[in-house]
Order: C-alpha cells, then sequence, then structure tokens
C-alpha cells in the first residue's frame, strides 16, 4: 500500500475512533474495560505516536530505539508512563492532544529522509497498523459500551 495511502486511512481510522470516544457517555468514559479506560486508550495511542517518532530518530543515530527494551513486558511500562503524562480528565482536551500528536508524526513521516538502506516510513507505518488495529478494536468495543 501507498505511504500516502496508509495515512489517510489511519487518519479515517483516527476520525472514527475520536467520534465513538465522544459519543461514550462520561460514566463509560472513565470505566475501567479490562485494565484500560476509554481515557487511558486516547493517552496511549498519544504516547505512541511520539514514540514512533523517536525510534525512528533512534535508528537514524544507529541506535535501538528505546522502547524495544519494554517489549518483554508487552509495554506495559511505556503505556503506564502515557496513561501519567497525558492525564487530562478534560476528553476535549485530550482528543485535541491525540490530534497535536498525530499531525507530528504524519509530518515527520512526509519529511524523513532516512539514511541508506533504513525505510522510516514503513518503520512508522508498521507502527501505525498496530496503532490502527488498536483503535478499531476499541472502537468497536466503546460503541458496544455505550449501547448497552
Amino acid at each position: 500500500m501507498h505511504p500516502t495511502k496508509q495515512l489517510k486511512d489511519l487518519e479515517e481510522a483516527l476520525d472514527r475512533f475520536k467520534v465513538c470516544i465522544r459519543l461514550l457517555p462520561e460514566t463509560v468514559f472513565a470505566a475501567r474495560m479490562d485494565d484500560w479506560t476509554p481515557r487511558d486508550v486516547v493517552a496511549h495511542l498519544i504516547g505512541w505516536n511520539r514514540y514512533t517518532i523517536e525510534g525512528c530518530h533512534e535508528i537514524l543515530e544507529d541506535r535501538k530505539p528505546q522502547y524495544l527494551g519494554d517489549a518483554v513486558n508487552d509495554f506495559s511500562n511505556l503505556n503506564a508512563q502515557s496513561v501519567q503524562r497525558y492525564s487530562c480528565e478534560d476528553r476535549e482536551g485530550l482528543l485535541a492532544e491525540l490530534d497535536n500528536s498525530f499531525n507530528e508524526l504524519r509530518a515527520y513521516l512526509a519529511a524523513v529522509d532516512p539514511a541508506p538502506g533504513i525505510d522510516l516510513v514503513q518503520i512508522g507505518h508498521c507502527s501505525m497498523e498496530i496503532i490502527s488495529t488498536q483503535i478499531t478494536g476499541v472502537s468497536g468495543q466503546g460503541r458496544r459500551r455505550a449501547e448497552d
């Protein structure tokens, strides 16, 4: 798939996700589903948009992305840091931060001039596919919870 198409698809998934988040009653937005609240999921996505950029910088510096050190923990430490760092309780403020982080990622991937043999756009798109899958799953859960 062409990178521009992937970014457009991710942006559309993000827009659908934000609609679902906005439709949730406040009690559902703050309620735990398994180990996460929908608010936590938004913070998680903000963090991963930014971790992806940091990881790409590290790869260009011929270093292993730091976030991979938390892979043995299923990235639970990084995710907890994101939930703490982006702890805004205001739903619209948190969604605005999600937009900001996505815009940063999109701009970075559009402008990056990777070193020979390093496909940062593909690395970024791999991360975006994971994020898109998470958005789709959470959107479906939120929709079902809102309907209940």
